[in-house]
């Protein structure tokens, strides 16, 4: 004997409630429309007229998949409804078609509807139907539905509006914590691997003492660092708050940021040059922030990619328009990084936040050097008014 399997007897109860849901509306319509239709059996005799109301309305539970065909159904039974004057079960169906149609955005069939009814309604008052009556109880009818959709397809869009806004905010929310998380967490500990693989290529060779205090005392440094900061995003994390993310520590001003910048540098064997034109006091924090965490991306990327003891370039140029950030350092033929050290997440990261404020990144790589350019705008919103 033939059996459904098992998981198929748990679903479908499931899908027949779902589709129940899906056309609630719709069988409610069919249901009122069918019992207006089922009158003339208590009333008066039932004739073959009055058989066609009792089919017609179930063209409404067609409407979601086969929006054409129900409207042709419904059209040729509103019409005959009205010419035979004996279907107010068939008017009401046209009734909630037009208003179904409408709300679905289905203008086109929603018209077709209505000329329906008039064409109906004209081939009834040719055949002698008094229409005086009639015309107002369905005129009355056909604006309520109209007016109803309208105002509920209204109320469709503005929910499918705040649906729309409510997944972007979580979309920037989930890339904001993803940049964070790279900008001090990931970064972090990417660094910790690299200057422990440079300690350990000088552990057995002799008078390197001095490299691997050095190279241990940095990893102590960035591990208490990522610590903290990965403990302030947790804190902000759980807070149930308003309070914006932003779990790194205060920044600090951007000549400390360009010195540390060329300390790692040198640590990591390395030659820098770094240098900047222009006054970083007169920045707002959030560009402040922003230049902050894109040389933190272009050290890390000269530490991975750069040629030993290559010639690598920072330049920074403030003026009263721009913040231009240049990057330039060689590339190595030799230096491989492992999925460990390197997600390509880092320029992605600089992309965004530039963007953010107007601003651009441009990276290439150009005779075996990797150059970085982010240009910032100074607008009233990122500068600070001048004393």
């Amino acid at each position: 004997m033939f059996a459904l399997p098992h998981p198929a007897l748990n679903v479908a109860p499931r899908r027949l409630r779902a589709a129940w849901r899906a056309r609630r509306e719709l069988s409610v319509f069919t249901a009122f429309s069918l019992a207006l239709s089922a009158l003339p059996l208590l009333l008066q005799r039932f004739t073959l007229a009055d058989a066609v109301g009792l089919v017609v309305p179930w063209a409404l539970l067609l409407i979601p998949r086969n929006p054409w065909t129900a409207t042709i159904i419904l059209a040729a039974g509103t019409a005959h409804g009205l010419v035979d004057a004996r279907g107010p079960g068939l008017l009401m169906a046209g009734c909630f078609a037009t208003y179904a149609l409408f709300r679905r955005g289905g203008y086109l069939q929603a018209v077709v509807m209505v000329v329906a009814m008039v064409a109906g309604n004209l081939l009834a008052w040719h055949a002698g139907h008094d229409m005086h009556y009639s015309l107002p109880t369905q005129l009355l009818w056909l604006v309520l539905c109209l007016g109803i959709a309208s105002a509920l397809r209204l109320a469709d869009a503005n929910v499918s509006r705040a649906q729309a806004a409510h997944a972007q905010a979580l979309r920037d929310q989930r890339a904001l914590i993803a940049r964070e998380l790279h900008d001090t967490l990931a970064r972090a500990n990417t660094q910790i691997v690299l200057r422990a693989q440079q300690a350990q290529t000088h552990l057995h060779t002799p008078n390197h003492a001095n490299q691997i205090n050095t190279a241990l005392d940095d990893i102590i440094t960035t591990g208490h660092q990522s610590v903290l900061d990965l403990r302030t995003m947790l804190r902000l994390l759980r807070q149930d708050t308003n309070t914006p993310l932003d779990p790194a520590p205060p920044t600090p001003d951007l000549a400390t940021t360009l010195a540390q910048a060329r300390h790692n540098l040198q640590s990591a064997g390395l030659r820098a040059t770094v240098t900047h034109q222009g006054d970083p006091t007169r920045l707002t924090p959030t560009l402040t922030t922003t230049l902050t965490r894109i040389l933190d991306e272009c050290v890390a990327n000269m530490i991975k990619y750069a040629a030993p003891d290559a010639q690598c370039t920072i330049q920074l140029d403030i003026t009263d328009t721009t913040a231009e950030l240049h990057a330039i350092n060689p590339l190595s033929d030799t230096r491989h990084t492992t999925p460990a050290t390197s997600s390509k997440l880092g320029i992605l990261g600089i992309q965004e936040r530039t963007h953010a404020l107007g601003g651009t990144t441009t990276t290439k790589h150009t005779n075996h050097q990797w150059i970085l350019h982010t240009t910032l705008p100074l607008t009233p919103n990122n500068a600070k008014d001048k004393p």
